[in-house]
């Protein structure tokens, strides 16, 4: 059957009145922070030749060299190497992002125009995808105006020139990381017990408990060793972890949601009556939601093996604890 969309949310009430701009103080360089006035001032040194040694860096730690190796092959020290990541690195992410948002833009707005000369109605997901995807451009608009005042024309025009290259060469460090991620979760799955979960779970609350960072490296050691786990099994099977445990999560939720609108449904007809349209639509949707679950489960038990996914399932209270309590912490940090 069609999926059911979701009942609509109450709007949210106008704000009294429009946030300030957060870009506005840009216009002004004696309001930048002190990490944009590093960024600018390194832009002023910003040559060819440096962009040269970083690509060459970049491209020797892809083959697999050790990064002392390929600093003393690209030519540059730890010093430069830094001040040219934080000049570049944020600039050819925005830059590669904006490429694949407009492709994907273009192909929404062909599938639209196409759906429009056949005489039908453009797909309501496209038409809310198309829309996000021009705020987008509206959000990268404001960035490059940013870089501008930030780098400089000249030295954005050095960027706007190795653009290409650069962007390449994210794609190739991206499909590194998931080949690495990839081959990581294999071999984590395959050694998953169910000692070595709870040896995580341990490891994971004793952390939390800890406090921030700073106090976690102090602990990392010891908790380690406890849960008779080494550094590299850990981030393995955190790894394992994030790629079934947020689907997870929201099957959890959604078993609950789907539990309190059959028994509305069920209070219905128990007085003699029906249950209303949006109650049968809500039950609906979350059965729909709870069988794009179940897929995604079977396709991670053919990937990783029966056992990881019904270990995280036995131990699901325990670790969506943890998830919660990152949560937290993350609100806690943005406040």
């Amino acid at each position: 059957p069609a999926a059911t969309p979701a009942p609509a949310a109450t709007p949210a009430p106008a704000a009294a009145a429009a946030p300030k701009d957060p870009h506005k103080h840009f216009a002004d360089p004696n309001e930048l922070s002190d990490s944009e006035r590093a960024r600018s001032e390194a832009a002023k040194k910003l040559t060819d030749q440096s962009l040269t040694k970083l690509a060459a860096f970049y491209r020797a730690r892809l083959s697999g060299m050790d990064r002392a190796k390929a600093l003393a092959k690209s030519g540059l020290n730890e010093a430069q190497l830094e001040e040219l990541q934080m000049l570049t690195r944020t600039y050819f992410l925005a830059r590669r992002s904006a490429l694949r948002y407009q492709a994907d833009l273009e192909a929404t707005r062909k599938r639209m125009e196409a759906a429009k000369a056949a005489g039908k109605e453009s797909d309501i997901a496209d038409s809310a995808r198309a829309v996000q995807l021009e705020k987008r451009g509206e959000e990268h608009a404001i960035f490059m105006a940013r870089a501008v005042k930030l780098l400089g024309a000249k030295a954005k025009a050095l960027l706007d020139k190795r653009e290409a290259e650069f962007v390449a060469l994210l794609d190739e460090q991206e499909a590194a990381r998931e080949k690495h991620e990839k081959e990581a979760r294999e071999e984590a799955a395959k050694a998953l017990d169910e000692a070595r979960l709870l040896g995580y779970v341990g490891l994971m609350q004793d952390l939390l408990h800890a406090g921030g960072p700073h106090e976690q490296a102090k602990i990392l050691a010891a908790a380690l060793e406890k849960a008779k786990l080494t550094k590299k099994d850990a981030e393995a099977i955190s790894l394992l972890a994030v790629a079934y445990f947020p689907e997870k999560l929201a099957a959890i939720a959604d078993e609950k949601s789907l539990a309190a609108a059959k028994q509305k449904i069920a209070d219905a007809s128990a007085k003699g009556g029906k249950p209303t349209p949006f109650e049968v639509r809500l039950e609906r949707y979350y059965e729909e939601r709870l069988e794009k679950f179940a897929a995604f489960r079977a396709g991670f038990a053919k990937q990783y093996g029966d056992k990881p996914a019904a270990l995280f399932d036995a131990h699901a209270d325990e670790i969506a604890e943890i998830y919660a309590r990152l949560n937290a912490a993350i609100l806690e940090s943005l406040e």
